[in-house]
């Protein structure tokens, strides 16, 4: 009973994940195609003075928080596969 239980989590948890994923209008496939294509645009333009933008990407409460729950999911799944 308890094997069913910690699947049906982990299926859950994995569900939800999924979710978070794919919510929004606007996903990361189409920000980084929209910056493909503006900067296609930029190096094909004849004479251009292309300057390039910086992509270092400072750390913040959002990216040290967001590496702290990746931690934790991966530990709490890993507990799940463990325990089946």
């Amino acid at each position: 009973m308890k094997k069913i239980f910690y699947v049906g989590l982990l299926i859950i948890i994995f569900i939800f994940g999924l979710s978070l994923g794919t919510k929004g209008t606007t996903n990361k496939n189409k920000l980084v195609d929209d910056a493909k294509e503006k900067f296609e645009e930029e190096i094909t333009t004849p004479n251009n003075d292309y300057k390039s933008i910086n992509d270092n990407y400072e750390e913040n409460i959002f990216n040290s928080s967001a590496g702290m729950i990746d931690k934790i999911i991966q530990k709490i799944i890993a507990k799940i596969k463990a325990k089946i």
